[in-house]
């Protein structure tokens, strides 16, 4: 499975982590989000790594931010781009956890929710 796929599910879990659902449905959403941490680490680092190479500095060595995050430096744009396409299609391990469509029916979720899920709901 592809690192991005993991880790749209994990944001759209991540927006649902405070709703009151089912104990079942609950722990099933602490063992996915458990489960691919390793994953979201790894992107992590992997994120951190090309800010190293790709930001911006001043002249005192410093990241230079706009609007709340690093600018790139214009020669690594290309990269930059490139290095995170490959990291979002990372293969990865899939996790051993399995939805059901019931599991949210106590939460109301965007379609682009469902869509980052999808993947991880067995229908019947």
């Amino acid at each position: 499975m592809k690192l991005i796929n993991i880790l749209q599910a994990r944001e759209a879990i991540k927006n649902h982590l405070q709703d009151k659902i089912s104990y079942k449905a609950a722990y099933k959403f602490a063992c996915f989000m458990k489960a691919t941490e390793t994953q979201r680490t790894f992107y992590d680092e992997q994120i951190k790594a090309l800010v190293e190479l790709c930001g911006k500095k001043n002249d005192k060595g410093e990241f230079i931010y706009e609007r709340n995050s690093v600018v790139l430096d214009k020669e690594h744009i290309s990269d930059w781009s490139t290095k995170t396409k490959e990291l979002n299609e990372t293969e990865v391990d899939t996790p051993a956890i399995v939805f059901m469509p019931e599991d949210f029916d106590e939460i109301k979720v965007s379609t682009e929710e469902m869509i980052a899920l999808s993947e991880f709901i067995k229908e019947g």
